[in-house]
């Protein structure tokens, strides 16, 4: 499955937070790494695939918008790149919450228009008319 965006601004911010986290939980860990680690956990094979893809298909639903089926598949997913990384389990775990790679937007009111042009803003969405 993979996890559609049309723009790197939020997926960076994710390597970013995730990089911070895991140099201050003690691990070795460079920005490349992290973006790729981003890049796998929202379907990619890497970031450069990521960007390949990247605006190509309508944006996926964050986690606020979906099922809490959907929500627990998809938090598994990241903490096993995680872990398949050398991440040890907990540390992946309190990473992913920490970072929520597909956790954007709040859940709102459907007429919230401001709150619609800050998710759009904050992710480099292009605002679509599905009312």
């Amino acid at each position: 499955m993979r996890f559609h965006v049309t723009s790197k601004e939020g997926p960076a911010r994710r390597a970013k937070q995730l990089h911070k986290f895991l140099v201050a939980a003690g691990y070795e860990s460079r920005l490349t790494r992290c973006q790729r680690l981003v890049a796998m956990m929202m379907g990619y094979r890497d970031w450069t695939d990521m960007h390949a893809y990247m605006g190509l298909a309508d944006p996926s639903l964050g986690d606020a918008f979906v099922s809490e089926r959907e929500c627990e598949t998809r938090r598994e997913r990241h903490v096993a790149v995680l872990v398949e990384a050398g991440i040890e389990v907990g540390d992946a775990e309190a990473a992913v919450d920490a970072v929520g790679p597909t956790n954007y937007g709040e859940a709102r009111e459907r007429d919230d228009d401001d709150a619609d042009a800050d998710f759009v803003a904050e992710w480099g969405l292009r605002p679509t008319s599905r009312r």
